[in-house]
């Protein structure tokens, strides 16, 4: 996300952050432009870029941000529990914010980098609340414009944002508190919002991509994600869902009734904790179920991150009940620490990418994502052959033919670039019986007969792939040279103004 992307690393882009997609401002916006018209993000794509200009790519840097911000939020909650208690004790905040903090549903959003954007939307909403609260209870105007603008910089970093306000309006009802004035600036907000958001993405989210056939597919995932909440196990790297798990579902189905009934028991009494608690689980989850309405339904434990606060606040409230029962209070804060010793654990599934994406074929052994991201992570470490090899499995289980031509040609590429002509030679014959016009892949096969200096036959694969794609600037650079070479000046003149003006078509003006 960061690394060798100019879109980060340069300041002049952050301009383009508010005005287009999170894809469009990364150089993998044309591999991933199905997924562009769902993030706009440009509060998380400036920080980035800031951290980037701070401490340049120092993985270290941008680690110790992530569990900067977690440890804040978890400063945050402590004292939203804290003010939310009846009679305002500190153990139960504290014990309700010490979960939040070890939980292992979070491990994600921590060590991954680019998982930034659940504390960073996180600590603005937190902090909305803080300030909402402090207006509600002093009156002053500033605390009210505070929390506006928190909210404001929250929509800017993830769309979690977007159902907030409700989680304020049932505090307000629990408290018995009129707040249609206090939110009226909020539906303001979030009115430009969509606006700058519609101007951003251009078409926006093409509604036909959601199939309503898969509800049962979301259900089922909400329960799961309530079932992970309560028993984190497994916590798998999952590149789009799960298979189907009864027992987790049931352990959701169960928990769920649960709190239905202290829900049930709360709103007779009017107890802000459980109450707001189930309220603010369902609502911040609320953004992410439509993705298990796509075609190939997602399944992701890191958006669990900011919804885990509802459980912090439902525990907080538990944790007094719990009074003179000494083994039940040792059992809780012995979970605790099974569920930190878990994250821990975890975490070193972080240490690496090679580490983090084999982990990542176990959970998701019939996908190409996973053997993909191996594959780069190899190529980056320079081992070449594993990365080839890599490719290789991602094209046998691509299930879209053009993902499938292009693992193809990067195991062709890699191949060629190691010598091993044979197997190089292979990948590109496999690519063209499947598609006969692929120029590039007739490049590669001229490529590896001028490695053989069999320079004939690779202008005959040359002429192919120019054939193929005229606009091919290669093609018709590698032409000009090979006709050098073997003497024919003519051709290679001709092939060389061809080359100069599809180089100068492609070159942006100064």
């Amino acid at each position: 996300m960061v690394k060798e992307n100019s879109r980060i690393t340069e300041l002049h882009y952050i301009r383009d952050y508010f005005t287009s997609g999170v894809w469009s401002n990364t150089d993998l916006g044309e591999k991933h432009a199905s997924f562009g018209n769902f993030l706009y993000r440009p509060l998380f794509m400036l920080v980035l870029n800031l951290g980037y200009q701070s401490w340049a790519t120092n993985a270290v840097a941008y680690h110790a941000l992530n569990i900067a911000l977690h440890g804040i939020n978890t400063i945050l909650l402590f004292y939203i529990i804290l003010g939310l208690s009846s009679g305002r004790e500190t153990v139960p905040a504290f014990f309700g914010a010490l979960l939040f903090a070890v939980h292992p549903v979070h491990v994600e959003s921590i060590a991954w980098i680019a998982g930034l954007t659940d504390p960073l939307v996180s600590i603005f909403l937190l902090s909305n609340f803080l300030l909402y609260r402090h207006y509600l209870l002093s009156g002053r105007i500033l605390y009210a414009g505070l929390a506006l603008v928190c909210y404001g910089a929250g929509l800017m970093s993830k769309e979690v944002a977007v159902f907030f306000p409700a989680v304020l309006i049932i505090h307000d009802w629990i408290l018995s508190r009129s707040s249609l004035r206090r939110i009226l600036p909020y539906l303001v907000l979030l009115v430009v919002y969509f606006i700058a958001r519609a101007i951003a993405l251009g078409d926006g989210i093409a509604l036909e991509r959601f199939h309503f056939s898969n509800l049962p597919t979301l259900i089922e995932y909400f329960l799961r994600y309530i079932q992970l909440l309560v028993f984190p196990w497994p916590l798998e790297f999952y590149v789009g869902g799960p298979s189907s798990n009864l027992p987790a579902i049931g352990i959701g189905a169960l928990v769920m009734l649960a709190g239905l009934f202290v829900a049930a028991g709360a709103y007779r009494n009017r107890d802000p904790l459980p109450l707001l608690g189930a309220a603010w689980f369902v609502i911040t989850l609320l953004p992410a179920l439509p993705i298990a309405l796509l075609e190939d339904p997602v399944f992701a434990i890191r958006v669990l991150y900011l919804p885990s606060a509802g459980l912090a606040l439902v525990v907080a409230w538990l944790y007094p009940r719990m009074r003179g029962k000494v083994l039940t209070i040792r059992t809780a804060w012995g979970v605790l620490l099974v569920f930190a010793v878990f994250s821990i654990v975890e975490i070193s599934d972080w240490k690496d990418e090679v580490t983090f994406h084999l982990r990542a074929i176990e959970s998701n052994p019939e996908s190409a994502v996973p053997y993909e991201g191996l594959a780069r992570a190899y190529e980056r470490n320079g081992n070449l052959n594993k990365a080839a090899e890599s490719y290789l499995r991602a094209a046998a289980l691509a299930r879209e033919e053009n993902r499938r031509l292009i693992y193809l040609e990067d195991a062709a590429v890699l191949f060629g670039q190691q010598g091993d002509i044979t197997n190089s030679e292979h990948s590109y014959r496999e690519i063209l019986d499947r598609d006969p016009q692929h120029s590039s892949a007739w490049v590669g096969m001229g490529n590896n007969a001028w490695a053989r200096n069999d320079m004939q036959r690779a202008i005959e694969f040359y002429l192919k792939a120019y054939d193929a794609n005229p606009n091919n600037y290669v093609a018709s650079y590698n032409l000009s040279i090979a006709y050098q070479k073997l003497g024919n000046y003519e051709q290679a003149q001709y092939f060389e103004n061809i080359a100069r003006r599809l180089k100068s078509s492609s070159t942006p003006p100064e």
